[in-house]
């Protein structure tokens, strides 16, 4: 993470990994589609909890040892988005048209995953004997999977029933789509999980800063006394929502420029001013803001999380669902899981591979072949709402 990054924005702090927690007798989720394996080991969680247990939780939405894990509650909501009609519901002149029909769908609580898990985490379940190594990619530039170094980096290269396997080894299962977008986008529809701005979700990745155009160093020196005499101005909230958006919204170069500018101001204009340039940043619009990543990003560097703390779901990479990949329904439905006949699995969230906010929007949606190992293709796991 680049020492702007660091002064602008800060990021989840890690912690150690806490004990494995006790496990009980094997009861493993029945999911369509899934291979039939040995059952895995599983902890339990009580039906009526309204908190994963200790060794899942994370304090103040930090990333802990074995995956932080957020309770969503069961809703009524509308499914999907569509570009014809600006008066009918789940209007996005951006949406394409697989992502409708909108329909109505009623989703019962689960839990999800705050953050994708982790190569460091897959590769603890290898260990076990539990996963498979052939289900993910290794030995490639751009594997994590096994890769020294990049255990806080997600799990990328795992094919769905790899994928399947891990959260089985939990006691899950991959979320449903339904699951994943009543996550990311709630019951007000939002386009991306953080709200309804674009933005580059993970780190300040513009293309000059990453062909190393741009003097990181001489932004932080420039940026530094800005910021620092706004801290000493404004109360932290005040603080936060003023110079969070900076990060996600300029480039290296129009950063320095705009400091350049503030030195020595008075805090007043000072604020006025990013406020200015965000909104202007912000207006812009979805199609001309351009993100540009070389690969997947650690998860203690994903931003634009969801109010309700999950992190990462837009931009960084494509995640597996359960769901096999198909046409909606239009029919109103309750807990749906979409067919097994189709163009493989359902995966949400795009990836790092593309450069428009456009393309991480909270009903894009693509199909891939169960066995692909792919470098921008990882996962998270849901819990059930009611456990046996």
């Amino acid at each position: 993470m680049s020492l702007l990054v660091l002064l602008l924005l800060g990021c989840p702090g890690g912690s150690d990994a806490p004990a494995e927690p006790q496990v009980q007798e094997p009861a493993p989720a029945v999911v369509p589609g899934q291979a039939v394996h040995p059952p895995p080991p599983t902890v339990r969680i009580p039906p009526d909890a309204t908190e994963v247990p200790a060794p899942y939780r994370c304090p103040d939405g930090q990333r802990g040892g074995l995956g932080c894990f957020r309770h969503v509650p069961g809703n009524t909501f509308l499914m999907g988005a569509q570009a014809t009609d600006p008066e009918a519901p789940g209007h996005d002149p951006e949406a394409r048209p697989e992502e409708g029909p909108v329909h109505q769908v009623t989703v019962s609580p689960f839990w999800l995953q705050s953050w994708l898990v982790s190569a460091g985490e897959y590769d603890r379940c290898v260990a076990s004997g539990w996963c498979p190594a052939d289900q993910a990619l290794t030995g490639s530039a751009m594997a994590t999977v096994g890769a020294e170094g990049r255990g806080e980096h997600p799990a990328v290269g795992v094919t769905w029933d790899g994928a399947q396997r891990y959260c089985a080894w939990w006691g899950g299962r991959l979320p449903t789509e339904a699951e994943w977008e009543l996550a990311a986008r709630s019951t007000t529809g939002r386009r991306w999980p953080w709200g309804n701005d674009p933005r580059c979700p993970q780190r300040i990745a513009g293309a000059e800063e990453r062909e190393g155009g741009s003097d990181l160093d001489g932004v932080v020196d420039t940026c530094g006394p800005v910021i620092a005499a706004l801290s000493e101005a404004l109360d932290e909230p005040t603080y936060n929502a003023l110079t969070r958006p900076l990060g996600e919204l300029l480039s290296a170069d129009e950063l320095m420029a705009l400091c350049l500018d503030l030195r020595g101001r008075p805090a007043a204009e000072v604020v006025a001013a990013i406020q200015a340039k965000v909104g202007e940043a912000r207006q812009a619009g979805s199609g001309d803001l351009v993100c540009a990543y070389d690969g997947p990003t650690p998860m203690g560097e994903a931003r634009g999380g969801t109010p309700e703390m999950i992190f990462g779901l837009a931009g960084n990479v494509w995640e597996w669902t359960v769901d096999g990949y198909g046409p909606y329904d239009a029919s109103p439905a309750t807990d749906p899981v979409g067919a097994d006949t189709g163009h493989g699995r359902a995966q949400r969230g795009g990836s790092w591979m593309s450069t428009s906010p456009v393309d991480w929007r909270t009903t894009v949606r693509a199909g891939m072949a169960a066995d692909a190992r792919l470098p921008d293709v990882g996962f998270r796991c849901a819990f059930a709402g009611a456990r046996p």
